[in-house]
């Protein structure tokens, strides 16, 4: 999402109530209302600033020409995934059972009926690919679903006996391999395009490069940022599966979520006390959110997202909501 869809500038009374009848939204008008949390920075470093939040929107028909308006607004209830590509951002709500793409321009939900539909349990992670087209992590339904961005099947990545329970999933867009984290077994299984398994880095253990429990994962500027929720700290390993380095010991006790910016600071999710700790060099910076449903306040975050406009976007499932933080730009000299 840019920046211009959180805050309309010089814009004049007709196109503003074209829009709101389009799209079904409640627009922002010449800035925020006063008193508004907009631009609220949360943490003592201020590292991210409250930009908004996703909880409701007009459905809308699929893409064409023009918009279809369908009528019936989407209020999104438990939103436990979300991920996203450019202006697309997509949303699983496990009370609603449904998968929806919002759009951040249009500003309105687009329900994929069918995506939804093959699901089991709740997903822990949504990830969009390049070629956008994304991948759903059902642990419940012992399978990884791959769609193209209107929800159609692409693959099913379902290898009971080498990944009976995935939590996380990244690709790499220059092999096209899919890494799929399982916890049962504590390593990372590395598919093909065809969906088949090549090897596994990792195993189930206490010991460096090993896991008890994965609940998340991450692509960063080190390589493979694994999150282990019984070790209750992040293991970096390399592109080829090798041990870096870990940290987080001591600083986190449910990690749910993480995700990974462009100068390296690494963003954690705990569930323990609904905050989000934010790393750099392996040493905790800072700590932001805690319990409550005010802007930048958490009640159990389940997945984030990272944009490539520096965009945070973390599932607030029992909060039922989506808020949207921007990511400030690392002013620190250090690496």
């Amino acid at each position: 999402m840019s920046s211009s869809a959180a805050r309309i500038h010089r814009i004049t009374l007709i196109p503003l109530v074209l829009a709101g009848f389009l799209t079904g939204c409640n627009l922002r008008i010449i800035g925020p209302p006063p008193g508004s949390s907009v631009g609220m920075a949360v943490g003592s470093k201020q590292i991210l600033l409250f930009q908004e939040e996703i909880t409701h929107g007009m459905r809308l028909g699929m893409p064409s020409v023009v918009k279809t308006i369908t009528g019936a607004e989407v209020r999104l209830a438990k939103p436990v995934a979300v991920g996203g590509y450019g202006s697309d951002v997509y949303i699983s709500d496990a009370v609603n059972r449904s998968i929806y793409r919002y759009n951040t321009i249009g500003r309105g939900f687009h329900e994929l009926k069918d995506a939804g539909s093959l699901l089991v349990g709740e997903s822990s992670q949504i990830h969009v690919a390049p070629d956008q087209t994304f991948f759903v992590v059902d642990p419940f339904g012992n399978q990884v679903l791959q769609f193209d961005r209107n929800g159609a099947l692409k693959r099913d990545y379902k290898d009971f006996k080498n990944v009976p329970q995935p939590m996380a999933v990244v690709t790499d867009p220059t092999s096209g391999h899919v890494r799929i984290a399982d916890g049962t077994h504590g390593y990372v299984v590395v598919f093909n395009r065809l969906g088949q398994p090549l090897f596994a880095t990792g195993s189930r253990g206490s010991d460096k490069g090993q896991f008890l429990m994965i609940t998340a994962m991450s692509q960063g500027v080190d390589g493979l940022y694994v999150v282990d929720r019984l070790r209750q700290d992040v293991q970096v390993l390399s592109t080829e599966g090798s041990y870096l380095y870990a940290f987080g010991k001591g600083n986190m006790v449910f990690p749910t979520a993480i995700v990974v910016d462009r100068a390296n600071r690494v963003f954690v999710a705990d569930s323990q006390d609904n905050t989000i700790k934010i790393f750099k060099n392996s040493q905790l910076i800072d700590t932001v959110g805690g319990s409550g449903n005010a802007p930048g306040q958490f009640h159990g975050v389940s997945s984030m997202w990272l944009s490539q406009d520096d965009l945070l976007y973390v599932a607030d499932s029992l909060n039922g909501r989506v808020q949207v933080f921007r990511v400030l730009a690392d002013s620190s000299t250090q690496k």
